[in-house]
């Protein structure tokens, strides 16, 4: 059996005895999601705020290249996905220490979910995911740089021809000019990808000794999952289909404790492994 196939294996036997509480958190997380979108509609009417998704969709095009939007929907939108920050990122942490409970039989609680909504827990969990999210993103755009640099100097030098939009009206050396650069944007993503995974297991290294700085984390972080890359991409991308189904919303209540067990082993088994493997040191 391989590592990926033994760890959903495990995850399943896992949660036998924790369907009840598994399942409570999953409602609990929809419950709370639909409360806060039920309080932005519901804000948004109060005010006659037109919602700042619906002022850009809802743009001519055949009149304006960019839709009209109001300052109040561009502040509303930012203050409503600020709250969202703020609330969720803790709440996200609080399911991986949950199900990390679940993992290895330890106590399980449902209000773990808000473990890190104490004080002093809740600015290093803020700050924790905005320091991985910034490296995050500094590797997204290293990886796409190469193919926003290809795409301009192919419009530069008239291998892609504007407006894309209309396919049957491009030349056939444009078309694979502009599939080449697609090709390549997507290679990018997945590299970024990948190299973001070197951040997976900060969380769970907090969880499993919250004093420890956020600066620690991440190294540590690094150093585990150094080689071992590859082998998060695919863990995660054998689960693409359950994500899928994740569009009928019922498979969800499933899928939602299922991954969020097996990462919480494949988490413990990365960090257990760098242990005993690590070399000692000596004064």
């Amino acid at each position: 059996m391989t590592l990926i196939k033994k760890i959903k294996s495990n995850s399943i036997v896992a949660l036998r005895r924790h369907w009840v509480k598994a399942l409570s958190t999953v409602f609990l997380i929809l419950g709370m999601w639909l409360v806060f979108t039920m309080l932005e509609t519901l804000v948004s009417d109060l005010f006659n705020i037109i919602p700042y998704a619906s002022a850009v969709s809802g743009g001519d095009s055949r009149t304006s290249l960019v839709p009209e939007i109001s300052a109040l929907s561009v502040v509303s939108a930012a203050i409503s996905a600020l709250l969202a920050y703020i609330i969720f990122v803790p709440v996200s942490a609080g399911l991986r220490r949950f199900f990390s409970c679940v993992a290895y039989s330890k106590e399980t609680q449902i209000f773990n979910l808000f473990y890190f909504f104490r004080i002093k827990k809740f600015f290093k969990i803020l700050g924790l995911h905005l320091n991985v999210f910034g490296r995050s993103l500094l590797w997204l755009m290293l990886f796409f740089f190469p193919a926003v640099l290809l795409f301009f100097f192919s419009l530069q030098y008239g291998a892609i021809t504007l407006p894309i939009s209309r396919l049957n009206d491009m030349e056939l050396t444009s078309l694979i000019m502009l599939a080449f650069c697609v090709a390549f944007a997507l290679l990018a993503l997945i590299f970024a990808i990948i190299f973001a995974g070197r951040y997976y297991l900060a969380v769970y290294i907090l969880i499993s000794n919250p004093t420890i700085k956020i600066r620690q984390c991440i190294k540590k972080s690094v150093y585990c999952t150094k080689g071992r890359l590859g082998d998060l991409f695919i863990f995660k991308l054998s689960f693409i289909l359950w994500f899928f189904s994740c569009a009928a919303l019922v498979p969800l209540l499933f899928v939602l404790p299922y991954y969020s067990t097996a990462c919480a082993i494949f988490a413990e088994y990365l960090i257990e492994h760098n242990r005993r493997y690590e070399i000692p040191k000596f004064n």
